[in-house]
């Protein structure tokens, strides 16, 4: 089936933040608006002319024969998928509008040919318009727009409509009986109307990678149901969307036969009966052209695996910067924890980065005893193929070169790189190294235990 297009389907859509959840959620609108015209339709009106003549004519006619389809409606992705067990994995989703749907329909025949005259005779004005006579007057013709929730899942959106009751033939009695009374007609008539119902079923949704295949998670069958596609890292994703479903036209032809009489130019009509004739017409696949959504991702890149923070005097300081870049084009926000907060201070806790930025945060090593100290710093974020990210730490605290007793540093005495985020609230309160575990164990789920559905 060749669609039309009225709007170009294949301009790229940008994803936007959700409102709910900016920082795991993208949205964008997906549109489509097609109208499926057969061959035989064409229209012409002359409107009235001559343009300024005492007698002009208006001659139009129309053979309409279209069907249109619109549906609007989102592509919303968002991470982590609750169920898909794959790191990296986006979920998709597509809400459809409410009375996001349109079904219209034209189709029939309207002749028509009228005249009009305003002359003036002496002092007396004659001014007329109607039909011409012997000209065929014809009106049979069904239209209707239906509005509906996209994207119209079974049992899809119906729309009826009829046409008027049009004269097929007519059958003067009086005159083939042979009596003629002036100003009296009457006889038999058949006349014919259709009803014409049309319904839009939508089968499926299908998202596709560019130049790829279907995403991992298939097509979208029916109404709340998700999709999912792998994510391998990368500052965007791509997404090429459209419905496919149906068109199931169904007809009937009502036949009236009818008894007729006319008086001094009033006419009545007594129908006899109403015939239905059912049919079926024709199912039309519908297959819209693909929208393109352009989806921005955080992506964090943390650019040092381990920090060794070499020899450094009990009750003294060792101070480190370590770069964080955002590769991505939507903000990165991260949480920053280490196992071992007493011996590894932290200064950055909490930062965010913008697309394309770099910040090098910070931390200290601050031994309380002599001996050799390891622990874990993990960078939590809202990447959604490395939520978790770890950095090494390794310290050696050595006894004074005196056995004098030193005083504790104060905070006006530690040098800081100026160059560092450095912007937090000072060195987090000291803890155990087990409730340090208790609090990352809180921060991993943060990240990952979001078992949420999008509506």
């Amino acid at each position: 089936m060749l669609l039309s297009q009225s709007a170009r389907a294949g301009d790229e859509m940008l994803a936007l933040p959700c409102e709910d959840e900016p920082l795991y959620c993208m949205r964008a609108p997906i549109k489509y608006d097609y109208t499926d015209s057969l061959p035989i339709e064409w229209s012409f009106d002359t409107g009235w002319v001559p343009s300024g003549s005492p007698l002009q004519v208006h001659l139009w006619a129309i053979v309409a024969a279209h069907t249109r389809v619109k549906l609007s409606g989102e592509l919303v992705t968002s991470w982590p998928h609750p169920d898909e067990p794959e790191i990296g994995a986006l979920l998709l989703s597509v809400p459809g509008d409410k009375d996001g749907g349109l079904l219209g329909y034209h189709y029939g025949l309207d002749v028509g040919a009228q005249a009009k005259f305003d002359v003036k005779i002496g002092f007396v004005s004659f001014k007329w318009q109607g039909d011409i006579p012997y000209v065929p007057q014809i009106d049979f013709q069904v239209k209707a727009e239906e509005q509906f929730d996209a994207w119209g899942w079974d049992p899809g959106a119906t729309s009826t409509a009829s046409t008027d009751v049009f004269t097929l033939a007519q059958v003067d009695l009086a005159a083939l009986l042979g009596v003629s009374i002036p100003g009296i007609k009457g006889g038999f008539e058949l006349g014919a109307a259709l009803d014409l119902q049309l319904t839009y079923i939508n089968e499926r949704i299908v998202i596709e990678e560019p130049g790829k295949q279907e995403v991992s998670g298939g097509a979208i069958t029916k109404a709340d149901q998700d999709s999912w596609a792998s994510y391998l890292g990368g500052a965007w994703v791509e997404y090429d969307v459209h419905p496919e479903g149906y068109v199931d036209y169904d007809g009937v032809v009502h036949l009236i036969p009818a008894f007729f009489i006319e008086i001094l130019g009033q006419k009545w009509s007594i129908p006899v009966a109403d015939i239905p004739i059912s049919f079926p017409i024709t199912e039309t696949d519908w297959k819209f052209e693909p929208q393109r959504v352009h989806v921005p991702l955080p992506d964090l890149q943390v650019k040092v695996t381990e920090i060794d923070f070499g020899e450094v005097v009990v009750h003294e300081q060792g101070f480190r910067t370590y770069p964080l870049h955002n590769a991505g084009e939507a903000k990165v926000a991260t949480l920053i924890a280490v196992t071992d907060p007493g011996n590894f201070p932290l200064y950055d806790e909490k930062l965010d980065l913008e697309s394309d930025e770099t910040i090098k945060a910070a931390l200290r090593f601050t031994p309380k005893k002599v001996g050799k100290h390891t622990a874990d710093l993990f960078v939590a974020s809202n990447d959604p193929d490395a939520p978790l990210q770890q950095i090494k730490l390794r310290g050696t605290a050595i006894a004074p070169p005196f056995t004098q007793p030193l005083a504790e540093p104060q905070k006006a005495d530690i040098a800081v790189d100026s160059s560092c985020a450095c912007r937090t609230r000072g060195a987090p309160t000291p803890g155990s190294r087990s409730t340090a575990l208790l609090w990352m164990l809180s921060l991993t789920a943060l990240a990952w235990a979001r078992r949420r559905r999008r509506s």
